[in-house]
């Protein structure tokens, strides 16, 4: 597998430089090979193209894997139960199966920042905060109480008419 700047092209020739596996044209993808034929490739799977978006899929087990790049709509698409994962140790992690999403991180902090405005949380219901791996730190309630853990013990509870502190 190797890669090749010509005549503005820049191209992903397999190891005998035979065959074109990718070309990319003025921003333009111009060919797109079948690269589960080619032997020793890092690359698993198939890559398809057509109708200007491509679709990358991988047969795992019984089931397969698909990524799909939608040039229309601007968008990737990762089929349930594939992992984004970043960073040299794959430390940074995000995932969707299919009923719950995750973003897990492995090493140093996890930063969220905004040079803009507002940061909004939105939940269809409750949003939890925990610390210490699992133990409560704040749980905000839809239609209901706001409640502050000190060590995973309840101090602050707000009710419908003030306050209640705990022990």
């Amino acid at each position: 597998f190797g890669v090749l700047l010509s005549a503005g092209q820049l191209k992903f020739q397999d190891m005998t430089a035979s065959a074109n596996i990718l070309t990319l044209d003025d921003d333009k993808i111009q060919t797109v090979v079948n690269l589960d034929v080619l032997a020793g490739a890092d690359i698993t799977g198939a890559v398809t193209q057509g109708s200007g978006d491509i679709t990358l899929t991988s047969t795992v087990g019984s089931g397969s894997s698909t990524i799909l790049f939608d040039t229309s709509a601007g968008t990737i698409t990762f089929q349930d139960n594939i992992r984004a994962k970043f960073g040299t140790g794959s430390d940074l992690d995000i995932h969707h199966n299919g009923t719950d999403s995750a973003i897990e991180n492995s090493t140093g902090d996890l930063n969220i920042k905004t040079t803009g405005d507002d940061i909004n949380i939105t939940a269809a219901d409750d949003i939890n905060l925990l610390v210490q791996g699992n133990e409560n730190g704040i749980a905000v309630k839809g239609n209901a109480e706001v409640i502050l853990y000190h060590n995973n013990e309840a101090r602050v509870t707000t009710t419908s008419d003030g306050t209640d502190f705990g022990g």
